[in-house]
């Protein structure tokens, strides 16, 4: 038990270490050397525990996601308008950085995509997000007024899609960047649900088809 307790102590020094020097410099500008010399350890310490320099950052990536979707979970969205829900779903993450600061650069690499060639494995660390995305759209789906959120699960998951490859575009993210990729988001879920309400869609869609 006592080995156990200092070998989960030892990656989470490890963890910690990286998750700063990630956050700060980015995946290009950390140094496995920076990483050791914050955690005063040895490099063949790090090895270790993990295979290398990606294998340390994806394993910051997947526990920065999972605290995040663990929190969107344990916060859930109170009623009010489709804005008001929309932007209290993203200003838990807001506050949830607030709580965690730590994690909140490394998030939004994985968010963005960056690096690029590690885009295949930080899309799979990001669908962790992707049950907590669609249970919001969902229940707020069932709230907005003339909607039917049956089988829109295939609906919803083309704008979530469609939101990631717009995150995807934006190169070097800055808080502006961040705070206008926000605000499309809303907009983009408003114009979604709007068409989800309006009461002719069923004869809407015989004439067209």
């Amino acid at each position: 038990m006592r080995r156990e307790l200092q070998t989960e102590q030892m990656r989470r020094r490890i963890l910690d270490s990286a998750l700063e020097v990630f956050g700060a410099e980015g995946y290009d500008g950390a140094s496995m050397n920076a990483i050791c010399t914050r955690a005063g350890i040895s490099k063949g310490i790090i090895y270790h525990y993990f295979a290398g320099k990606e294998d340390l950052y994806l394993s910051c990536c997947r526990e920065s996601t999972q605290k995040m979707a663990d929190y969107l979970r344990e916060h859930p969205v109170s009623g009010g308008t489709l804005r008001q829900q929309v932007g209290e779903f993203l200003a838990l993450r807001h506050r949830f950085f607030g709580e965690y600061p730590r994690y909140e650069a490394v998030f939004y690499e994985v968010l963005f995509g960056h690096p690029l060639y590690l885009r295949p494995q930080l899309g799979e660390i990001r669908s962790r997000l992707e049950q907590v995305n669609l249970d919001f759209f969902r229940q707020t789906a069932r709230r907005q007024p003339g909607t039917v959120p049956e089988d829109l699960d295939a609906c919803f998951q083309i704008l979530l899609q469609g939101i990631w490859l717009a995150a995807e575009q934006i190169s070097e993210p800055d808080a502006e960047k961040i705070r206008l990729h926000e605000q499309q988001v809303i907009r983009l879920m408003e114009i979604f649900f709007r068409g989800l309400e309006c009461p002719d869609a069923t004869e809407k869609q015989e004439v067209i088809l």
